[in-house]
């Protein structure tokens, strides 16, 4: 049985880079609610994971992305490990989410599921 999640339908505003960070934010979240049958948490999932994993995003933003919001590092551990200031993280985060941002709306060269544009 598939199941409509109203909320997160309404919540779902990838202009928003706030939003982007809320649903990284609640990541296992969503991967609990999509393996009840929540379609739209599935389908928000399988757009965060997709970015994730995009070329349009460097390596450096990636490992970022992932470390701090789905293995939940915070800000300190990241910068110790990287060894970068705390900043440094930061601008790496931001700079992925400003890029999953223009994936998710198609206002970048790539197009979010396929190659270039």
């Amino acid at each position: 049985m598939y199941k409509y999640n109203i909320e997160l339908i309404n919540l779902a505003d990838y202009t928003k880079k706030d939003v982007i960070r809320y649903l990284l934010d609640n990541y296992h979240n969503l991967k609990r609610w999509s393996e009840t049958g929540d379609t739209v948490a599935l389908d928000i999932l399988i757009d965060l994971e997709t970015c994730l994993n995009h070329k349009y995003l460097t390596e450096d933003q990636r490992e970022s992305l992932i470390d701090f919001y789905i293995k939940q590092y915070n800000l300190y551990e990241l910068a110790s490990y990287y060894h970068l200031t705390v900043e440094g993280v930061r601008y790496r985060i931001n700079g992925g989410i400003n890029k999953m941002c223009d994936l998710l709306n198609g206002e970048c060269e790539y197009k979010l599921y396929g190659g270039r544009k």
